[in-house]
């Protein structure tokens, strides 16, 4: 079970470097099809679903504006903390701030 396991996260992270590869390339439908196969195997990874909005953002399909948003929450939700995505939690407000 354990070696499915880490097969599976494994695999997630072949599904995305070769998104982040496609991304580079400016092709942001496949990095974003890559970035969901990475999320399918590994739905705790808060980068994938960083990848995944950027490459929705850029594909500039706005009636998908919430799922992007969507995308983002799920990676603070996963990784408040983490200090690379901060500016961009702050600008989507998932911080309260003391007035």
């Amino acid at each position: 079970m354990d070696r499915g396991i880490s097969l599976g996260k494994s695999r997630a992270v072949e599904f995305a470097h070769r998104a982040s590869i496609h991304f580079m390339m400016e092709n942001y439908a496949d990095a974003r099809g890559d970035f969901t196969s990475a999320l399918r195997l590994s739905p705790d990874e808060a980068s994938y679903y960083i990848g995944r909005g950027f490459a929705r953002f850029r594909i500039g399909d706005r009636e998908n504006i919430i799922a992007e948003f969507l995308d983002f929450r799920k990676a603070f939700d996963l990784d408040p903390a983490n200090s690379k995505y901060r500016p961009l939690f702050e600008r989507l407000g998932f911080f309260k701030t003391a007035i």
